[in-house]
């Protein structure tokens, strides 16, 4: 396993590191770590940290573009939001699979979009 800390840190129990050059391995597997493991040892491998400790803040920038009517007396204002925020980007894709899993549940009981109470199990009749 090629580490990826960027993904997730490990540290592995019960094997014994040797080195991968002085072993029949394939030249390409070298760069790699490599742990003899006896038959009745098994290889533990324990997720010490998944992600990124500090992970990029959310970052918006605001365009705003105001212009002033002919008449001098309104003004019309252009916003334009853009960058990025991971934590509302995740909550918004689980909203939207909660919501097509529902619609697709009641869609599946024949009363085309009407909700399923919870507990009840209603199965689609074939037509």
């Amino acid at each position: 396993m090629e580490a990826q800390n960027n993904l997730r840190t490990v540290s592995i129990k019960d094997g014994i590191a040797i080195d991968p050059s002085q072993t029949s391995l394939p030249q390409k597997r070298h760069g790699l770590p490599t742990y003899l493991l006896k038959q009745t040892t098994p290889l533990i491998i324990e997720t010490r940290k998944r992600g990124t400790e500090n992970p990029a803040p959310d970052n918006l920038s605001l365009k705003r573009t105001i212009w002033l009517d002919e008449d001098g007396s309104h003004y019309t204002i252009k916003d334009e939001i853009s960058g990025t925020m991971l934590a509302w980007g995740l909550w918004l894709a689980f909203s939207v699979l909660g919501w097509l899993r529902w619609g697709l549940r009641c869609f599946a009981t024949d009363k085309l979009w009407q909700e399923v109470k919870p507990g009840k199990k209603q199965v689609a009749r074939k037509v």
